[in-house]
């Protein structure tokens, strides 16, 4: 198991499950918050090696998140997952430096979005 960290800000229990399962195999301390503002406080208190954000969700957007992350930590790896992206919102994501998925995805899209954002986690 590698000793790194993932923050996951994901309100969808589904998605959250698929998310949990795969990031639990790839990382030691996996923090999921409910909320952009239940997320945004982790980022005060804690330092992630990936943030995975969904972009709708209660309190603060994944773009609110994605932003403050970067503001803490400019070059943390970031992926940002939705089902409603348009494309001034993709637009604005990649250029603050994510990745977006697109929702319905499946396991083995989303361990190689990981893995393309953080290729030093073990095989």
């Amino acid at each position: 198991m590698h000793d790194r960290s993932v923050l996951i800000a994901e309100d969808d229990p589904l998605v959250l499950d698929v998310l949990v399962r795969i990031c639990k195999d790839l990382f030691a301390d996996v923090v999921v918050r409910d909320s952009g503002s239940e997320a945004m406080r982790a980022l005060e208190s804690q330092s992630f090696d990936l943030l995975i954000t969904d972009l709708r969700m209660p309190g603060e957007s994944g773009l609110a998140l994605l932003a403050e992350s970067r503001r803490r930590a400019p070059t943390r790896p970031t992926l940002l997952i939705s089902g409603y992206a348009d494309e001034d919102v993709v637009s604005e994501a990649r250029r603050l430096g994510a990745e977006v998925l697109h929702k319905p995805f499946g396991a083995v899209v989303l361990r190689q979005a990981i893995r393309t954002l953080c290729p030093d986690l073990p095989r």
